[in-house]
């Protein structure tokens, strides 16, 4: 998903370190363990909430 991102256009190349990568499934894992799942909804705000926003262009 990310190299998608990145093939768009939709941020640098340099954003996309593997700790940023390791955010978004980090975040699913602890929720799937406090709560025992990760709703589609939740993973769409993790993305948009989270993993966007760190990959934005910095300036």
């Amino acid at each position: 998903m990310l190299r998608i991102v990145v093939g768009r256009g939709e941020t640098d190349p340099r954003c996309v370190t593997p700790r940023v990568a390791s955010v978004g499934p980090r975040m699913i894992f602890a929720e799937v363990m406090a709560r025992g799942t990760a709703s589609e909804e939740e993973v769409h705000a993790i993305v948009d909430e989270v993993l966007l926003p760190l990959m934005a262009p910095r300036k």
